[in-house]
């Protein structure tokens, strides 16, 4: 299971909004977290993400994402 597909499960919904609330923001954000937290320890270093790391880098996917759909 490659970072994109987990990343592309936990938006699906969500990839409608052309703007983003704060409301949609922590939404997304705590679907990457409880997707990317279900994965073991080996499966999350593959991908390049300490288990320390998950909740700043579910941030910095939905900022990311944001800020591409805003271009």
């Amino acid at each position: 299971m490659s970072i994109h597909s987990i990343i592309k499960t936990a938006n699906d919904e969500f990839c409608r909004f052309s703007g983003i609330t704060a409301l949609n923001r922590k939404m997304r954000i705590n679907r990457i977290m409880s997707s990317l937290e279900q994965l073991d320890n080996r499966t999350l270093d593959d991908i390049g993400i300490s288990r320390w790391q998950i909740k700043d880098r579910a941030r910095q996917i939905v900022d990311n994402d944001n800020s591409r759909s805003a271009a």
